[in-house]
């Protein structure tokens, strides 16, 4: 999608309103970055989140109607605290380290030490994590009960923290990846069919989502060291500071977006209890599966904006302008379609216990439009032209303003709808802004 803009855009200027110059100037740009690598990992990141889309339909129906709204609200609860614990250990790597790997991708050596100083912080990070979640299982009431499941939703931590898409990513080798990461869901998917039979088997559910990437690790990072020059020993105490200096602003900002996201959950069952999270799991699962399809702009255009922006800053902005143009429609698009098809969409994936999910999905309905205008203009902008503070800010006033929504329209609406009303005003805040301060820049 981002090669045919791309592609487009050069044919814009090469047409008698553009200048030779700025015609030979882009096509040099494409051609010293390589168009066909961009191609082919666009197309593997595009068969990940096709994989995304089509593999849930078979797996989210059947286990929907096996666990029933209460084990699958209990899967969504602990799946939501791994999730959580996992921002920590993952220090918002998976965009800082990407964009340094990207920036120095024609630099061997020092994408070595990016990769080796990142994921020894990253361990260190992922064993404290782990050991304060066990501590909560031990002393949270409750918690005991359903201590498999808790102790399953660890290997979602463990794949978090060494899945190696940051780096592939940024290296743009992504193919492999995509073909290791099919196929190790394929597997679970059958696993899951096969192992998973009664609301008893939560934990199976649950630990069959993490499995995968931990089992992706292995597959990938092979890929990713053979791009790079081989750095023997362990990073200097400067390397590991340098990287947490670089990271702390970002990973502010990514820790309240995944916490304002993932801890909805956590307070709809806390407020609701599991039925009612059951219900928002549902809702929230189909809008996690179309942003994954807005979210392909950003995963291919993350680099290569990374890269022009660092190198040339005009053609990265002219990349962003069509890359607005696309997130928008497209967005626009999925938001109808979220609306239109809320009741048939939660009758075929989730069974006609989950008929309240129908509703929460119609009040979600607009932020695909939201995404795909904030997926350039605050993600890829913000993020790569020196405005990570206002990013961070922006961000901090948005997941305050909806969790201080949720709290207010619990009082009047059920749990589901008050994260619904919560995650769309935070949305709202996070795109307006952050286009607004796209457009000022632009035009300056």
């Amino acid at each position: 999608m981002v090669v045919a803009v791309m592609a487009r855009d050069a044919e814009d200027k090469a047409s008698p309103r553009g200048g030779v110059g700025m015609v030979a100037r882009v096509r040099a740009t494409v051609l010293a970055l390589g168009s066909s690598r961009l191609g082919c990992n666009g197309a593997a990141i595009m068969g990940v989140q096709i994989a995304n889309l089509i593999l849930p339909l078979v797996l989210i129906p059947y286990l929907t109607r096996v666990l029933g709204p209460a084990g699958y609200g209990t899967m969504a609860y602990a799946a939501g605290i791994a999730l959580l614990l996992s921002i920590i250990a993952d220090y918002a790597f998976n965009w800082t380290a990407t964009r340094q790997v990207a920036a120095a991708r024609h630099e061997p050596a020092t994408v070595g030490r990016v990769i080796r100083c990142v994921l020894l912080i990253k361990t260190v990070l992922m064993l404290a994590v782990m050991a304060f979640y066990g501590a909560l299982v031990l002393l949270v009431p409750g918690w005991w009960d359903d201590r498999w499941v808790f102790i399953a939703s660890m290997a979602m931590i463990v794949g978090q923290v060494y899945l190696p898409m940051w780096a592939l990513q940024g290296l743009e080798r992504m193919v492999g990846f995509a073909i290791a990461i099919i196929g190790w869901r394929l597997a679970s998917m059958v696993a899951t069919l096969l192992l998973v039979r009664s609301p008893d088997d939560v934990a199976y559910a649950v630990l069959l989502q993490g499995l995968p990437m931990i089992l992706v690790a292995f597959t990938g990072w092979p890929t990713a060291w053979a791009e790079v020059t081989a750095v023997r020993g362990w990073p200097k105490w400067a390397e590991i500071w340098a990287q947490l200096r670089d990271g702390a602003r970002v990973f502010v900002a990514m820790a309240t977006i995944n916490f304002y996201t993932s801890i909805q959950v956590v307070l709809v069952s806390s407020v609701g209890g599991p039925v009612a999270a059951g219900y928002w799991g549902a809702a929230e699962r189909c809008l996690t599966a179309v942003k994954a399809v807005i979210s392909v702009l950003f995963q291919i255009a993350l680099p290569r904006v990374a890269y022009l922006a660092a190198h040339d800053p005009d053609a990265g902005l002219q990349l962003l302008r069509r890359a607005l143009v696309l997130g928008a429609s497209g967005g626009a698009v999925l938001s109808a379609g979220m609306w239109l098809g809320a009741d048939l969409g939660t009758w075929i994936l989730f069974g006609p216990a989950f008929g309240p999910s129908a509703d929460v999905i119609r009040v979600l309905a607009p932020i695909p439009l939201l995404v795909g205008i904030s997926m350039v203009t605050s993600s890829l902008f913000l993020f790569n032209y020196g405005h990570q503070s206002l990013f961070t800010w922006i961000v901090i006033g948005a997941a305050a303003l909806n969790l201080s929504l949720f709290l207010v329209l619990s009082l009047v609406f059920s749990a589901p709808m008050a994260a619904a009303g919560g995650s769309i005003a935070a949305e709202a805040v996070v795109a307006l802004v952050s286009w607004w301060t796209f457009r000022r820049y632009v035009t300056a």
